[in-house]
Parts: structure tokens; C-alpha cells; sequence
């Protein structure tokens, strides 16, 4: 298993975790505290791709380099999107980071999950959402014509502490293969004048569709 670096597992040996994945919950049915623990990158070169397990599931992905300043561009948009959309009180990577050394600290011995789930409970957590970043390439061409496409994967667990599991994952995994392809349905792609996806187009639509499979409808 590769290391993985970000917020989150800096000095852990992670143990075998089970996924177990449910319905996802409506937010206005349980959940009014949700602690957001950002995203955690595997270690690669930048050069390359190389096969990683992530350590809350156990799922396999191939994964290339992402540089930090890309990492947190994608936390801030999973921020943004949390906040003016759920009606929810969120705690964020940086109010949470203390708690989080704190439980790495004595959580020697523990899988993820249960380091997690620890971090919840210290912090009056009903949620916690964490995920992974396997992929976010720029597109190398215009609008109208690429060399190569853009391309994301990336993937956000919802943790449930009071249950002690995970109650859903949603993966987005897209590449734009053709203009004809495009992603984010044939709406936008006539708004867009049929242009080559960006690679923050494709992760703010990525994030939508991903939130809204692990907590539910946004809130009216």
C-alpha cells in the first residue's frame, strides 16, 4: 500500500478496514454537525501512475501526482459548496487539524476508520466527510482543440460516528473523451459553445454530483 500524504494519516500504520456502505442519509433527517477533513493525496512521482490502495475501504485506484496548491484548490471548492448549499453546521479542515494531531497521536494501533470516528466524537460530531485525490489533470489545448483532455478522480466518504461506519462514497472518475462526450450533459455543453472542458469545470460539477449522492438533495 502506498503512503498517502495531506491532512490527514501522517505517521499511521493503517490496519484492515471494511467498507460498509448504506443509503445515504437526507441532511434534514439526522446530521447538523459535519466535520470536513479535506482530502488525502497518495505519494507519486510526478511522473507516471502508480496503483494505490486507500485506507478507509480498501478500494484500489491508479493514481497520479497532484501538487498541494491543486489539492487545496478542490477542498476550498468542496468548502464552498458545503456552505452555501446544506443547512448544516460544518467544521472545517483548519478547525479541525488540532484534534486531528491529537487523535493520530494516541491512535496508534487503530485503523482509519476508528481514528475517525474518535476525531468525531471529540469534536461533537454527528458526520464526518474525508476523501481521496487519484487524479486532476488540465486539459493541454484551446477550447475547441486538446491534445490531451481534462481529466479528474477523486472520491468523498461520509463516516456516520454515532454508527461507526461509513454510509456512503460517492467516486467521480471522468475524462473527457470527445466534445460529443461531454460531461456535464448536453445543457451545459450547448452553453459552452461545445468547448473543451477545463479541469475546475469538471471538478465543480465532480463535486456537486458527489455531495449529493453522499448527503442527499440540497436543502431548499
Amino acid at each position: 500500500m502506498k503512503k498517502y500524504v495531506g491532512i490527514l494519516f501522517l505517521s499511521m500504520i493503517f490496519l484492515g478496514c471494511g467498507l460498509r456502505l448504506g443509503q445515504a442519509p437526507k441532511p434534514a433527517e439526522g446530521y447538523g454537525r459535519v466535520g470536513f477533513l479535506g482530502f488525502v493525496v497518495p505519494i507519486t512521482s510526478p511522473q507516471g501512475q502508480v496503483l494505490v490502495q486507500e485506507p478507509i475501504g480498501g478500494t484500489h485506484h491508479y493514481a497520479e501526482y497532484v501538487p498541494p496548491e491543486v489539492r487545496e484548490e478542490l477542498e476550498t471548492m468542496v468548502w464552498e459548496e458545503l456552505t452555501k448549499k446544506y443547512k448544516m453546521e460544518f467544521l472545517s479542515v483548519d478547525q479541525l487539524r488540532p484534534a486531528l494531531g491529537m487523535e493520530l497521536a494516541k491512535g496508534y494501533g487503530k485503523n482509519a476508520l476508528e481514528v475517525l470516528v474518535d476525531l468525531g466524537r471529540a469534536n461533537s460530531l454527528d458526520a464526518l466527510i474525508v476523501g481521496h485525490v487519484y487524479r486532476l489533470k488540465e486539459r493541454e489545448g484551446s477550447d475547441f482543440a486538446v491534445a490531451s483532455p481534462a481529466s479528474i478522480s477523486f472520491d468523498l466518504f461520509l463516516i456516520d460516528v454515532q454508527k461507526k461506519t461509513v454510509v456512503a462514497r460517492s467516486l467521480v472518475d471522468w475524462t473527457q473523451r470527445s466534445l460529443s462526450e461531454n460531461l456535464l450533459g448536453i445543457k451545459e455543453l450547448m452553453a459552452s459553445g461545445f468547448r473543451w472542458a477545463k479541469v475546475r469545470t469538471l471538478a465543480k460539477a465532480g463535486i456537486t454530483r458527489a455531495l449529493n449522492e453522499i448527503l442527499g438533495p440540497v436543502q431548499e
